[in-house]
């Protein structure tokens, strides 16, 4: 028997859980996202990785090359 039931049969009132434990146990984000902070650290590790952007483009360059030559073969 679940405990909502059981606190009903009791003639308790609902659990109230609180909205920030729950979230934290349940791993999610917080509802207010700190848009500066995460824009920092985005910042603070694009300077410390200067490289990083190319890899991501080099990245998306090969697969659509991959892509165009694998429908080419397809349609041959």
């Amino acid at each position: 028997m679940g405990e909502a039931k059981r606190r009903k049969e009791l003639g308790l009132p609902p659990k109230q859980i609180n909205e920030a434990k729950r979230r934290k146990e349940l791993g999610l984000p917080p509802k207010q996202i700190d848009k500066e902070q995460i824009k920092k650290n985005v910042r603070s590790t694009l300077t410390k990785y200067p490289f990083i952007p190319f890899i991501f483009y080099g990245a998306a360059l090969i697969i659509l090359v991959v892509g165009v030559f694998a429908v080419i073969n397809y349609y041959k």
